[in-house]
């Protein structure tokens, strides 16, 4: 395990400091173009089967002319668009949240370019690890026309991996944490739950038709496992995701980036999304969800059973705030999510998840 002095960290702090309002750049995006074949790897990977992301026959009879993208599928076209995580090295780096402003969709064949400012890093008292900071990025996307689609800030915590992995070690010795497991019943039952979920589709329903207050239908996500994980890789890129060659590449320029699994070898620090102990030295008792995943199922709680997309008259921004930690726990794998969201009457409506009850 990565250890730094705290004489090490508060240099390392110091420095990063000093990048404070940069313009920062990261590896080679993970999409450049808003195809067919990326939206619905994104509307798969997420489990939104919106027609809109989905039929481009459909698409074309609503007002949009074309397919559109689920919003938060601008994730995917900068790997810091959740928030730039230099600096501090062999100190983690956890998802937070992000705040997200929309202005106008990703339409099919959209070109996107990201920029990503580093905004501020606030030292925040932490009952998880020894010292924690929070990493704030203010970051816009436009299209091939310059036109603004969408303004974000998106917040990571930084946390000291040791005093993390030794908290969690001791909560687990006095209450200890037990992935959740499902009879053949339950199974069935989370089967035809999904079987039944309704979409309005081109149903139309009006802003003004909507009551602040009034609770959305549930929206079921998971069970959790390791396979729900790659599916969402497969639609985001990741950070770290690297084989052979350019991953050594890339330990030879950042060596505090790999911890070693339980074989020698290191692994980056999206293992803690599929790999037990490495989340566990990380702080955390079990592998867990991604945060721009969690972020993107309550997206779909946002834009699909409360409107019809097709039909509404929505103004023309749309604000909301996605905080995924601390305000709401990671879910650990295994676990089954159900989203409910009341309809907004402010900007910042937040979400009700309850996180590890198996039906």
């Amino acid at each position: 395990m990565s250890r730094s002095s705290p004489t090490a960290i508060d240099a390392a702090v110091t420095q990063l400091r000093c990048r404070l309002g940069q313009e920062v750049t990261g590896p080679p995006p993970y999409l450049t173009e808003a195809t067919c074949d990326a939206i619905r790897h994104w509307a798969e990977a997420i489990g939104d089967a919106n027609p809109l992301w989905l039929d481009a026959e459909y698409a074309r009879t609503t007002r949009w002319g074309t397919m559109i993208a689920p919003p938060t599928m601008l994730y995917a076209f900068d790997r810091l668009s959740i928030g730039y995580r230099g600096g501090l090295p062999g100190v983690h780096a956890m998802f937070g949240g992000t705040n997200w402003t929309f202005y106008h969709p990703v339409q099919f064949g959209d070109r996107i370019r990201v920029k990503v400012i580093f905004k501020d890093l606030i030292e925040r008292p932490s009952t998880f690890a020894g010292r924690a900071w929070q990493q704030i990025s203010a970051i816009t996307f436009t299209n091939q026309d310059g036109l603004l689609l969408a303004a974000s800030e998106s917040w990571g915590m930084r946390t000291e991996r040791a005093a993390a992995s030794a908290r969690t070690a001791v909560r687990q010795d006095t209450h200890p944490l037990t992935p959740a497991t499902y009879t053949s019943a339950q199974i069935h039952e989370i089967m035809e739950r999904y079987a039944h979920e309704a979409r309005r589709g081109p149903t139309p329903r009006y802003w003004e038709d909507v009551t602040a207050g009034e609770t959305l239908p549930p929206l079921l996500k998971g069970p959790y496992t390791v396979t729900t994980a790659i599916a969402f890789e497969q639609a985001w890129g990741g950070l770290f995701i690297r084989a052979h060659g350019p991953w050594y590449a890339y330990l030879r320029r950042h060596p505090a980036a790999g911890l070693p699994n339980a074989q020698g070898i290191p692994e980056p620090p999206e293992a803690v999304h599929w790999d037990h102990d490495y989340a566990r030295q990380a702080g955390v008792p079990f592998a867990y969800d991604y945060g721009p995943e969690r972020i993107s199922w309550l997206a779909s709680a946002r834009s699909g059973p409360r409107i019809s997309a097709a039909n509404a008259r929505p103004s023309a921004r749309q604000r909301w705030s996605c905080p995924a930690a601390p305000q709401h726990p990671k879910e650990p794998a295994y676990d089954t999510a159900f989203l409910c969201w009341p309809a907004p009457g402010y900007p910042y409506s937040r979400p009700d998840t309850r996180v590890g009850r198996p039906l």
